[in-house]
């Protein structure tokens, strides 16, 4: 689970255009928020449909998409770098609730995109909780 996710994120830290200063969008920017839900989106899609025999006790089990977003914070900036480190609540289409550490950070070359990178171990959090509560379903219809 751990490799797959760290390919998908790696994969997934997607550039964006909109930056109009020399410092990293907010936690809270609409283009951050979007590219969010395609790195999720992107990754959940590679586990639910993966046919790696490893991850088949996840499969179906991942939710496919967020929903929406709550409470968007900064947790901390380091100017030198233009690195902004985030927190965000999140719901997903199953009703699974979490948080998601993300960072965002200016491109080096080019001021005016952006980088965001979803947190490993809040997609690792986010499979446990889901595959915990499909089978606590499963139980409960038996």
């Amino acid at each position: 689970m751990k490799r797959l996710a760290s390919t998908i994120v790696a994969i997934s830290i997607l550039m964006l255009t909109g930056c109009t200063d020399d410092t990293a969008p907010k936690c809270s920017d609409k283009d951050v928020k979007n590219t969010i839900k395609n790195i999720y989106k992107e990754w959940s899609n590679n586990i639910n449909n993966s046919d790696n025999p490893m991850f088949y006790i996840f499969k179906g089990n991942i939710p496919n998409s967020i929903i929406s977003f709550d409470s968007p914070r900064t947790m901390a900036y380091d100017e030198e770098i233009k690195l902004r480190t985030c927190k965000i609540g999140i719901t997903l289409d199953d009703d699974t609730t979490a948080i998601f550490g993300y960072t965002v950070q200016l491109n080096e070359e080019d001021l005016s995109n952006f980088y965001v990178e979803i947190d490993e171990k809040s997609l690792e959090e986010i499979a446990q909780a889901s595959l915990m509560k499909n089978l606590m379903k499963k139980m409960s219809e038996d």
